[in-house]
């Protein structure tokens, strides 16, 4: 806040200075127009009241500001960074019927090999629809790392990094417009480690264990197209899977030593954003600040 003692000359009044007494305050008051009447008021005090903040008001509006600032770049960035441009928020669908996983050909792998990828939904700036009228196919293939409850009785056991991910199907928007006609790859993909463990003994239900796997995009169409307002996969994406309903020819699911499959179907698969790095700093940095304003205010 400025008070001028010459129109031309302002002189900063702080407020170690207003608060070392009433007398001073009049002083400063009374010497100035506050008003633009060129006359002091009969109560300067109360009536320069009315435009200044007290210590602990002008705490919390510091305070606020800060954290505002600091949130506001955090999220301001992060959206131009990673949410430019129809980023895809969610890619999801259910998991028809079929393999898992393959003793042979040598090395054991994990080998989802064009499995049904059925209601499946592109979600972030638009809604998008992967054949609602059919299904889609997933392929997804990585190398047995370690199986790591030889002999059960639960099933688990980790897959190598630099594995890969096929997606296929055809993509409408709300609308029902067809946006990929001759281009039914819609995503491919290296993937990241990963590991499955089934949930308990007997469940034959696999659920993926390791919340850091991801995938890196390609290719495809998901993350080619120029659709005008479409949506495009953009940086790395978790993945999150769970597969019910599991079998072998022995029956239970006990350990990675036998094929793996799934007569029924019904497991869930979708993919989602990792966050961008100075996304997460930004946001991480303005935590703190906002804990030690709200100490300081507090005392």
């Amino acid at each position: 806040m400025y008070i001028s003692r010459e129109r031309d000359e302002p002189e900063t009044v702080s407020l170690p200075r207003l608060r070392a007494g009433g007398g001073q305050l009049r002083e400063v008051v009374e010497k100035h127009d506050f008003e633009g009447s060129g006359a002091a008021s009969a109560a300067p005090w109360k009536e320069a009241g009315k435009g200044m903040r007290t210590r602990t008001n002008l705490r919390a509006w510091k305070s606020g500001m800060s954290f505002g600032v600091a949130v506001s770049l955090a999220l301001g960035l992060g959206a131009t960074a990673a949410y430019s441009q129809g980023t895809i928020d969610d890619l999801s669908g259910n998991l028809g019927p079929g393999t898992v996983f393959s003793t042979e050909p040598s090395p054991p792998h994990w080998d989802m090999d064009e499995v049904a990828f059925q209601g499946g939904t592109v979600l972030g700036s638009d809604m998008w629809f992967i054949s609602p009228s059919g299904q889609g196919a997933l392929t997804w293939q990585a190398d047995l790392d370690e199986d790591l409850n030889l002999g059960g009785p639960l099933a688990d056991a980790t897959f190598k990094e630099g594995g890969s991910l096929i997606l296929k199907g055809q993509v409408y928007d709300f609308f029902g417009t067809y946006l990929n006609p001759g281009n039914d790859v819609l995503l491919t993909a290296t993937v990241s480690a990963f590991r499955f463990t089934e949930s308990a003994p007997t469940t034959n239900r696999l659920n993926q264990m390791d919340a850091t796997a991801r995938i890196t995009p390609t290719g495809g169409f998901l993350v080619t197209n120029t659709i005008p307002g479409g949506m495009r996969m953009i940086g790395d994406y978790f993945i999150s899977c769970g597969l019910p309903s599991l079998q072998t020819y022995a029956g239970n699911i006990d350990d990675f030593q036998a094929d793996i499959w799934s007569s029924a179907g019904g497991g869930l698969f979708s993919l989602n954003p990792v966050p961008e790095p100075a996304t997460l700093l930004l946001l991480a940095g303005a935590i703190p600040v906002l804990v030690r304003r709200v100490r300081r205010i507090e005392r």
